[in-house]
């Protein structure tokens, strides 16, 4: 490149850190150049409006994937201090390891031949050159520490949190808090000047109450929300950028294609697709339901030897309808231990063979489904196989008044779960966030058997033996009518033979 070009190129790495980060990814990175995303550019673009302006708290949520840590840990660091070499920054993070990688990456970038090129007044102290504190000779640098290690004695003019807490730690309420307590004290006084000092938090959303939704209501932070998949028409604005997007929109469709996006709708539990890639977490526990209300168990004890299938069966079948679900529970009368749950968007005949090879595993007692729609439909297709089916009408009251007549129950400890399952973390999402959770097929068909339990008369929801045939009832059969044994009379004492009488 020409001395002319490099002084153009120059330039514009000074005034544009989009362009800045296209330069720092096509010469660090080893992999294909950059491709510019509208993301990309909404990000670079909030960054140069905060430096330039009068924001001077600004938060970042994007879902993985979508270089935000590039940007904003590593590139923009460098970035601040080739306008400045002055500048001090604190860069922090959950792990040891990543702000090790982070801050590596920065000087990496500051020690490169084209920087030193673009910004001649920015150099490395030789006797000050760590990989995770370095400092200029202007007295500027980056310290670059995990969440809660050593912080006295340093202050800066920046403040940079990346994904402050674990993934794995997230759903720690002890966890949470400690982050929390330690931003608000710890972290946000190592400001030299509060005033005028910066805070720049970006990460993805793990929980409602991580820190972003610790810091959710203060109207000094400035949110920048952009989820994978857009829920309705965004506008994004961004200095003079602006970015229109319609519902439904990918964030980018060549990292996230619309087939991995339903991979990841079908595999994640609702509540880390709703936090990790939307930025719009559920509070678990913020329903009708508690989850410390569940009891739990290693083994179904033997006296709990009867099985009900208890079916929740969605409006339309396929691959995009609303979820279908069959919860297997093994009651001794007084507890009721969930064994197992089948949850899936499926076709008709799928669901069926589900139900049937469900059937052959745990030979239910009873199969409660709810005489409606393709619950009308299951139990006519259902006429050549011998289960015994009780046919529930469908319901008049609300979800939540249903849900609300069995509370008891549940309250009162007599549903368990077991220590392990792979269906366990969407149950807990959909129960203990119910009636705000996006889907609630799991708590109708737990209403639906609880309700059924507590039914003085049971016999009212006709039991049909299916499999039998006879004219009168169009091929089902009704059971038969419940007779007291002879010796028995239900309402008093039971009546002994008469002795025989002495000759």
């Amino acid at each position: 490149m020409s001395d002319a070009n490099t002084q153009v190129l120059s330039a514009i790495l000074r005034r544009n850190l989009q362009a800045f980060v296209f330069q720092a990814f096509d010469r660090e990175e080893v992999k294909d150049g950059l491709r510019p995303t509208q993301a990309i550019r909404l990000i670079c673009e909030t960054l140069q409006e905060v430096t330039e302006g009068d924001v001077r708290r600004q938060i970042i949520n994007l879902p993985p994937r979508t270089l935000k840590s590039f940007i904003c840990s590593i590139c923009f660091p460098a970035w601040l201090l080739g306008l400045d070499p002055s500048t001090k920054i604190i860069v922090i993070s959950h792990d040891k390891n990543l702000v090790h990688t982070l801050a590596y990456r920065c000087r990496q970038i500051i020690e490169s031949k084209w920087y030193q090129e673009a910004f001649p007044g920015t150099a490395l102290q030789p006797d000050f050159a760590g990989t995770l504190h370095f400092k200029t000779t202007a007295g500027g640098g980056v310290l670059a520490t995990s969440v809660g290690s050593g912080l006295t004695g340093h202050g800066g003019d920046w403040i940079i949190l990346d994904d402050p807490i674990d993934a794995s730690d997230a759903y720690s309420g002890v966890e949470r808090k400690n982050v929390n307590t330690l931003f608000d004290g710890k972290i946000t006084s190592r400001l030299d000047n509060r005033s005028e000092g910066k805070i720049l938090i970006v990460m993805q959303r793990l929980h409602a109450e991580d820190l972003c939704g610790h810091l959710q209501g203060r109207t000094t932070y400035r949110h920048l929300v952009v989820p994978l998949v857009a829920e309705a028409d965004t506008v994004y604005r961004a200095g003079k950028f602006e970015w229109r997007r319609p519902a439904g929109d990918i964030i980018d469709p060549q990292s996230y294609t619309a087939e991995e996006v339903e991979v990841l709708r079908r595999e994640s539990p609702a509540h880390v697709f709703q936090a990790q890639y939307q930025q719009a977490p559920i509070l678990l526990d913020s329903g009708i339901v508690k989850a410390d209300w569940f009891g739990r168990y290693d083994n179904v004890p033997l006296n709990a030897h009867k099985v009900i299938f208890s079916c929740d069966f969605g409006q339309t079948t396929g691959e995009t309808s609303s979820y279908s679900c069959v919860l297997v529970i093994r009651t001794d009368g007084v507890n009721h231990y969930l064994a197992h749950v089948l949850r899936k968007r499926a076709a008709f005949a799928e669901l069926q063979n589900d139900l049937l090879r469900l059937a052959g595993q745990y030979t239910p007692n009873s199969v409660l489904i709810e005489n409606a729609a393709l619950g009308t439909a299951m139990i006519s297709a259902l006429r050549e196989h011998r289960l015994t089916i009780c046919s529930i009408p469908r319901p008049t009251k609300s979800k939540i008044e249903r849900l609300e007549a069995v509370l008891h129950l549940l309250n009162g400890g007599n549903v368990l779960l077991p220590n392990a399952g792979n269906w366990l973390s969407d149950f807990f999402e959909e129960m203990c966030s119910f009636p705000t959770s996006p889907h609630d097929d799991q708590v109708d068909a737990l209403s639906q058997y609880l309700s059924w339990v507590e039914d003085p008369d049971r016999r009212r929801h006709s039991p049909v033996v299916l499999g039998v045939t006879t004219p009168q009832n169009g091929g089902v059969c009704s059971a038969r009518k419940q007779v007291p044994h002879p010796m028995r009379n239900p309402k008093g004492p039971p009546r002994m033979p008469p002795l025989p009488q002495r000759r």
